[in-house]
């Protein structure tokens, strides 16, 4: 029985909405807009996976990643994804402003002025997440930090000061609001755009999905891994060129993969757990050498006393 997170992609995506509510719109918005913005948040996941299938058409795919040994191109061509018709800006400017603000990177407020003290004595005037001026200060923590010394410092390193020197700020206060603020939108930034890989690797099935996945992670500084876990088809001629592609792009040869997990169904909820190690043994023969250069390169470093065997975990029932 397989038990903690669940491995199912959409069961990930799901993870996702409820955090997203709980962390970004319950408390922001009123009970009808609350409602609806979690269907909005899974509808432009849904959208830029769908653009992405429509810059990367399954035949794309396998020409960058082949999907076969008849295919005479085993490596992401750099050129076409800088040069591709649908390009992440074309992409931007047919957003509404609100979805073009789900892409990018946060930024700190302009324009911030954070009093702090009973009487509001202490004000600090902080421009792009830089504190430029300070005044009250000195006085307000008994002369353990000055005005100046926290000028020009960012408010992360000024947050940090504040706990070395042990000096307490109100739990409420626009200091470490806007602090928080930036961490929360940072990570659901990020955590949409794995979701869009989820997506991307569930719409385009066992073998075009996870191609398509390493090229959106490659793009938009994702975790390569992930395509990789999901991307194990015993039954695809071109295992092994994905392996190849994975590792030019740093990938790890510890990493355990999800063996079979396109054959999840409920007659059968089992996945293999299957080292990388393992499967190049497995797929390696010396005929395909010259498709697979990385994999040459790595196969006389693999002990094969030391690399485990395929386990198998069962999902439980409720994870698909």
């Amino acid at each position: 029985m397989f038990y903690g997170k669940s491995i199912m992609l959409n069961d990930k995506v799901d993870e996702f909405i409820k955090w997203y509510y709980q962390n970004m719109v319950k408390k922001y918005y009123t009970y009808i807009d609350g409602y609806y913005q979690p269907l909005k948040m899974r509808n432009f996941i849904e959208k830029m996976a769908i653009w992405y299938e429509l810059k990367y058409p399954d035949y794309k795919v396998c020409k960058l990643i082949p999907c076969s040994i008849a295919d005479n191109k085993s490596e992401i061509d750099d050129i076409y994804l800088k040069n591709s018709f649908y390009d992440i800006e074309t992409f931007k400017n047919l957003l509404s402003s609100d979805e073009l603000s789900l892409l990018e990177t946060p930024r700190y407020y302009k324009d911030l002025l954070v009093y702090v003290g009973k009487n509001n004595d202490v004000k600090l005037y902080i421009n792009d997440g830089i504190i430029k001026r300070s005044t009250g200060f000195s006085l307000y923590t008994n002369g353990k930090l000055r005005d100046d010394d926290i000028e020009n410092y960012h408010i992360r390193d000024v947050k940090k000061l504040l706990k070395s020197k042990k000096v307490k700020l109100p739990v409420n206060n626009e200091l470490f609001d806007e602090i928080d603020r930036i961490r929360k939108v940072s990570q659901q930034r990020l955590k949409m755009l794995n979701c869009v890989m989820y997506r991307i690797i569930e719409r385009g099935g066992p073998r075009i999905g996870p191609r398509r996945a390493l090229l959106f992670a490659k793009e938009f500084n994702r975790s390569i891994d992930i395509p990789m876990k999901y991307g194990v088809d015993y039954s695809d001629p071109g295992l092994g060129r994905l392996i190849n592609s994975y590792l030019n792009l740093g990938g790890s040869l510890d990493l355990l993969c999800y063996g079979g997990y396109f054959n999840i169904t409920d007659k059968c909820n089992y996945v293999d757990i299957v080292s990388l190690k393992k499967l190049i043994l497995m797929l390696y023969n010396e005929t395909d050498a010259q498709y697979m250069p990385k994999i040459k390169e790595v196969i006389s470093e693999i002990n094969e006393n030391k690399v485990p065997n395929i386990k198998k975990i069962k999902l439980s029932k409720n994870k698909h």
